[in-house]
């Protein structure tokens, strides 16, 4: 129930983040990575979740949890440079 609730609110709050970066961001080609990476993250759960955990659809998401979490930490790290 709680991972239900966590991927979407999670996905929401990273949305609304990168639209509000984008305005002050030159570098926006890792902030649209993560924006998309993030609907695709959702996607793969839902997907997994309705073919009843397919391995191949289970392994990407797990996949693609790795890869928001490396798009995610690329973002803060290029914010961080920018403010220092």
């Amino acid at each position: 129930f709680i991972h239900r609730w966590l991927g979407p609110t999670t996905m929401v709050a990273i949305l609304l983040w990168v639209a509000r970066c984008v305005r002050i961001s030159q570098d926006r080609v890792w902030l649209y990575a993560l924006g998309s990476m993030a609907l695709l993250q959702v996607v793969l759960g839902l997907l997994t979740l309705l073919t009843h955990a397919n391995i191949v659809l289970a392994t990407l998401h797990q996949a693609g949890a790795i890869m928001l979490l490396s798009l995610m930490l690329v973002n803060l790290h290029g914010l961080q440079r920018k403010t220092s």
